[in-house]
């Protein structure tokens, strides 16, 4: 049996009405499946929505889980409605076509249906002359618009309520009293807790002249090494700790040495400080930097910060004639000599045996 020629009439057919099975078998896919993802939608949404205007934060930690609890119960029941979900056949697709275009006598399933019985060469041509005149209904086929069944569920149309308050929850998360989606999760002992504050800094000597060095400054966080005088003074300050820090100072060699803490200077009892919660602990040290080394915070094993140092070392000052003594106008000796100090002198005096000029 030799091919039948497949016409472009019939290929611009077959285009068609492949479109109009797609849109229509998306469609159905769509009316199918929504019905049964709201109520997932609802309770994703509710527990957005409580998440974001900050209200798992106020409730206490027994409220918390229980919420949570009956936000997992519902989603599950939601996801079991799932099991009813069916992909369309090609069939229901066709039938839906034919019923969305009003046609009679089933003109899209004629096209892809085989007639039963034995064929001959009669009932052959005798089956494509009723294709060829069922297609000619098919002329201006189209696909059909999802209707889904959720207004017959919810009557009073209270997704919009869930769907609003979404809406609102959102933009009020970007508010000073905004929530997050982690706050459902979170303790509120956790969440309530404030990292201690740590300031550290360096004083070097005054004569150097050299003004402190904030090693907690923004501008310091990426610093791997401080250069600082030999015999400054360090200063590190924890507000807001467990009061159990512990500061060590080891140096190039290996050698570990405890920084003691010191009484706070010009310290602020707590509860007099605008803003600050009260119990407040403030932990102080104080310590030489005399050899390179790592300054190292600790509270029992965490590691609660660390900073390097390169001592620069204090040279003695250098004193030299220069030119040789001379007489001056009055009869006095005139010596003229040149001081080097790595800071700069502050003064010179010149000495004879037992006597200073």
């Amino acid at each position: 049996m030799t091919e039948r020629p497949i016409s472009s009439g019939e290929r611009g057919l077959a285009g068609r009405l492949a479109l109009s099975r797609l849109a229509t078998r998306a469609s159905m896919i769509f009316e199918r499946g929504w019905p049964l993802l709201l109520p997932l939608a609802v309770v994703a949404g509710l527990f957005l929505s409580v998440a974001w205007l900050g209200l798992f934060q106020r409730l206490p930690d027994l409220a918390r889980i229980g919420l949570l609890i009956l936000f997992s119960i519902s989603a599950l029941a939601a996801l079991f409605a799932l099991r009813f979900f069916r992909i369309p056949s090609v069939a229901e697709v066709d039938r839906r076509i034919e019923a969305a275009n009003e046609l009679l006598h089933s003109p899209v399933q004629v096209q892809t249906d085989r007639p039963s019985g034995a064929e001959s060469l009669f009932s052959q041509a005798l089956w494509r002359e009723h294709q060829k005149r069922m297609a000619e209904r098919l002329s201006d086929l189209g696909g059909d618009r999802p209707r889904t069944s959720v207004p017959d569920y919810d009557r009073w149309g209270l997704r919009a309520v869930v769907g609003l308050l979404f809406v609102t929850a959102f933009a009020f998360s970007f508010g000073p009293f905004g929530g997050r989606i982690s706050d459902g999760f979170v303790a509120s002992a956790a969440r309530d807790s404030v990292p201690p504050r740590i300031d550290a800094w360096v004083t070097p000597p005054s004569y150097t002249g050299k003004p402190p060095l904030f090693l907690t400054a923004d501008v310091n966080q990426a610093a791997q090494v401080f250069s600082v005088p030999e015999g400054s003074d360090v200063s590190l300050r924890v507000t807001g700790g467990t009061g159990e820090e512990t500061l060590s100072y080891a140096d190039a060699n290996g050698n570990d040495r405890a920084i003691e803490p010191v009484a706070p200077k010009g310290a602020t009892p707590a509860a007099a400080q605008p803003g600050s919660p009260a119990g407040l602990k403030v932990r102080q040290f104080s310590g030489k930097l005399n050899n390179n080394g790592t300054l190292r915070l600790k509270t029992g094993e965490d590691d609660l910060g660390h900073w390097a140092f390169a001592i620069i070392p204090d040279k003695p000052p250098t004193i030299r004639f220069v030119g040789e003594p001379k007489r001056a106008v009055n009869g006095a000796i005139e010596l003229n000599y040149q001081i080097d100090d790595d800071y700069g002198a502050a003064a010179s005096a010149a000495c004879r045996a037992g006597h200073r000029a």
